[in-house]
């Protein structure tokens, strides 16, 4: 019974102050209407003030955008594989049939019934002029001995690379029958070789 007194003095609050305004004495009609005009905004705005309240909630709770949440995916690096890769090999070098320096070229010709031999050799230079000479000397003995092949001449030819960049000539001599018969008997040694060598040739700026 409390509760419903309370509620229905809530509802006829507003008559009961109208009322209460409009019966008093003491009250001039001016004051009468200025009250009753302050009134009635009050309780208009009781009214009506909750309610736009509770519709601007639910216009907001409409209208919110819904949070979207974005997943992102783990970043992973990419694999390198290591190659590992045998070294190749470097090819052997031939040795050289010579003491010194390549052999470029050898050749073994017919010319009237007679056998010409002719060697070409590409060396390095040495410490000293003379070194550089007397090794093609060495060269073109030991190759006689090492080699019993008919020769009736011998030719050697000696090249090596210049200080400009090109290969020139160093030296060239001729043997005949008898000097390499000689050399291969061990009767002539290689420096005994300008001696008795034919057509000798050697480059001015090693003489």
């Amino acid at each position: 019974m409390k509760a419903l007194k309370i509620i229905l003095g809530i509802v006829f609050l507003p008559v009961t102050v109208y009322i209460l305004i409009w019966k008093s004495q003491k009250l001039q009609k001016k004051v009468k209407i200025a009250l009753t005009v302050v009134w009635s905004v009050i309780v208009l705005a009781a009214m009506f003030g909750g309610g736009g309240s509770s519709k601007q909630t639910t216009d907001n709770t409409d209208t919110a955008e819904p949070v979207v949440t974005e997943v992102t995916e783990p970043v992973t690096e990419p694999v390198t594989e290591i190659v590992t890769t045998k070294p190749t090999p470097k090819p052997t070098k031939k040795p050289s049939e010579l003491p010194h320096g390549d052999l470029l070229d050898l050749t073994e010709t017919e010319l009237d019934g007679r056998t010409v031999i002719v060697l070409k050799a590409k060396i390095e230079p040495s410490m000293t002029n003379k070194l550089t000479i007397d090794q093609n000397y060495m060269n073109a003995c030991e190759w006689l001995q090492k080699h019993s092949n008919k020769c009736d001449e011998f030719q050697y030819w000696a090249v090596a690379d210049m200080q400009d960049g090109s290969e020139g000539k160093v030296i060239s001599f001729t043997l005949n029958a008898d000097t390499v018969e000689n050399i291969r008997n061990k009767n002539i040694v290689d420096i005994q070789i300008p001696d008795y060598a034919q057509d000798l040739w050697i480059l001015p700026s090693l003489k």
